[in-house]
């Protein structure tokens, strides 16, 4: 009888548990960063009209997705490259929110009930909720549409008059939802005063070899489109060397009226370049529209042949017990290009196709590990991809 009664309650509390991590969403899942695969834009202009006004973007999945923040309507609408269509509406809980997007996850602050939410880019679920230990103003969420964390998260203290102190920047995991410590300078890319000035005129770009710019004198009232309609031109650069590639067409962005909302949703964020799916998104001040136009890399390319460039960005972490996948993409004046890995951690392979697979062991004691890619076209020089891998506990 009392084997009975034992077994009776083992199963009630599994049961139980799982409930409770269900109501509750447990703050650890599984760790899925996907290779993800662009489709190349056809069309033309459009405009994709939007329901209330636009408060804050984020640039996410890697560069596939744009999330589009509307507070007055409590949601976040997901904007698919591939699709070239809002493809999800995710409801929030509160029209206070901050939202960043990261490799795999959307981050939301829940700043009305100080709680902080991880959103996944695969099921468009959210996934955790746990409550923010941040005793002040949560001002703004940085993460890097193709990083898997940590978030770093900007916050002011209220005093007891009321006024507000800036303190250190805090970091929280993205799969915990903890508090972390700060990531080791070595990891934090460092720029020189030249880059931080060329990024300040610069608008969001998928690749880290590519730049397009702002549009000049945005506080002119007297502006006019300098494109075909209602559109303006802007330019797309290289980045080492800086050398101008051509020009892109956005929507006409009008003039800036300066209002608290730009100090969350800057013009940076309104302009985007994503060269891997040849498109240029944009959204005017007047906040009701993304613009989507077409610009294809291979076209600016084409004007200085010959001509080899990889489009495509791998995520440079993996986790232990878990496979790794990149599909190499590539933009060639050559009819042939061969592919070799010259140089990778063991286990990993290359298809033909040139999609590298890794299952990263269990009991792998490295934290860090380094891939080598050599392209030679026919009859060409060789070019090589390099980068690191972040290898991570699950």
């Amino acid at each position: 009888m009392r084997v009975l009664f034992g077994l009776i309650l083992f199963v009630f509390l599994i049961l139980f548990s799982g409930s409770l991590l269900s109501a509750q969403e447990s703050a650890t899942s599984s760790v899925s960063v996907p290779s993800i695969e662009f489709r190349k834009y056809q069309g033309g202009h459009q405009d994709l009209k939007l329901p209330a006004e636009i408060t804050d973007v984020s640039l996410a999945g890697q560069g596939r997705y744009l999330l589009i923040y509307m507070q007055s309507l409590r949601r976040v609408s997901v904007y698919d490259v591939n699709e070239v269509r809002i493809i999800k509406n995710l409801a929030m809980a509160t029209d206070d929110a901050l939202i960043v997007g990261g490799a795999a996850e959307m981050l939301v602050v829940n700043r009305s009930q100080n709680l902080l939410e991880r959103w996944s880019l695969g099921t468009f679920q959210r996934e955790a909720v746990k409550p923010l230990p941040v005793r002040g103003e949560v001002t703004r969420l940085d993460l890097g549409f193709d990083s898997c964390g940590p978030m770093k998260l900007t916050w002011k203290e209220v005093r007891s008059d009321l006024t507000l102190r800036g303190n250190p920047d805090r970091y929280f995991d993205l799969q915990t939802l903890e508090e972390v410590v700060a990531p080791e300078p070595y990891l934090v890319q460092k720029l020189s005063k030249e880059e931080l000035e060329f990024n300040r005129k610069m608008g969001i770009c998928s690749h880290p070899d590519y730049a397009i710019s702002l549009p000049l004198r945005l506080n002119d009232k007297k502006r006019f489109p300098t494109g075909e309609g209602n559109t303006e031109h802007v330019s797309i650069f290289t980045r080492k060397p800086v050398k101008q590639l051509g020009y892109a067409e956005i929507a006409f962005m009008e003039h800036q009226d300066y209002s608290p909302l730009e100090r969350l949703f800057t013009v940076r964020k309104r302009i985007y370049f994503i060269p891997q799916a040849d498109q240029v998104l944009s959204i005017p001040f007047s906040s009701d529209r993304l613009h989507v136009s077409r610009l294809a890399l291979r076209k600016l390319l084409e004007k200085e042949p010959p001509y080899l460039v990889v489009s495509s960005v791998p995520s440079k972490v993996c986790w232990r017990g878990q496979e790794w996948q990149y599909q190499l993409q590539l933009e060639s004046s050559a009819d042939d290009v061969s592919v070799e890995l010259s140089a990778a951690p063991e286990g990993m392979q290359i298809t033909e196709s040139a999609k590298l697979t890794w299952r990263v062991p269990e009991d792998l004691q490295a934290d860090q590990a380094f891939v080598i890619l050599t392209l030679t076209p026919r009859g060409g020089k060789a070019k090589f991809q390099k980068f690191p891998l972040e290898v991570r506990d699950q």
